[in-house]
């Protein structure tokens, strides 16, 4: 039985934080994290680093990067580890996808790209890495424009990736759909563009496939 480590991705106003409540409770047994954070020195310091807007914007991609993936290996080494050795599914609400994206693609770091696969090589032993990644692909007018209804509606809390242009996202699409080029079958893209429901099914559906496969 192989280890199972599902990551959900996608650009803002994908839906992601909403589909991942509902993987929550379908998998009621699986380690749950995000990113940025997942441990204690993650949550209180990268996370506070990275998604500030004081501090955020004036990070180089080089930066960005780098503080993401020293948080990552800590989140390896200290939850999807120790999860798989109890036999768990562990499942993160973003990971290394988002910095392709959003660090090479969105903030045009391409000289980085390079560095992005030495510090994948680094993150954790190859068998504690991801072994699925769903994309929520969403066109960039509809996701901006359920971000700033979810501000309208003064429902969650921005970061400095939300108030970024159209242009800033788009690059970001970009990132995401040249990533599951690039790692192919270990990448899923689901259309997040419909109801709540209709991407709840295809995702579930797709979970439920994966996690199956990697168990029989």
């Amino acid at each position: 039985m192989r280890n199972i480590f599902i990551v959900l991705e996608g650009c803002e106003g994908s839906g992601k934080s909403t589909q991942l409540k509902k993987l929550q409770g379908h998998l009621p047994e699986a380690v749950f994290f995000r990113e940025p954070g997942g441990t204690e020195f993650s949550e209180n310091e990268m996370r506070r680093l990275l998604l500030s807007k004081d501090h955020g914007p004036r990070m180089s991609a080089f930066q960005h990067m780098n503080l993401f993936f020293t948080g990552r290996a800590d989140n390896i080494r200290e939850i999807v580890i120790p999860a798989h050795k109890q036999g768990k599914v562990a499942l993160t609400d973003r990971f290394d996808a988002s910095s392709f994206a959003y660090q090479i693609f969105g903030l045009g770091g391409h000289e980085l790209e390079a560095h992005f696969e030495s510090n994948r090589a680094f993150m954790g032993p190859v068998e504690h890495r991801p072994s699925l990644y769903i994309i929520l692909d969403i066109p960039v007018e509809v996701g901006m424009a359920r971000v700033a209804k979810r501000e309208n509606d003064k429902k969650g809390t921005s970061n400095h990736f939300d108030t970024r242009g159209p242009d800033f996202h788009s690059r970001v699409r970009d990132g995401y759909r040249r990533f599951a080029e690039i790692h192919g079958p270990s990448v899923v893209m689901i259309d997040a563009s419909g109801t709540v429901e209709e991407v709840w099914t295809k995702l579930r559906q797709t979970v439920d496939e994966h996690i199956a496969s990697l168990r029989s």
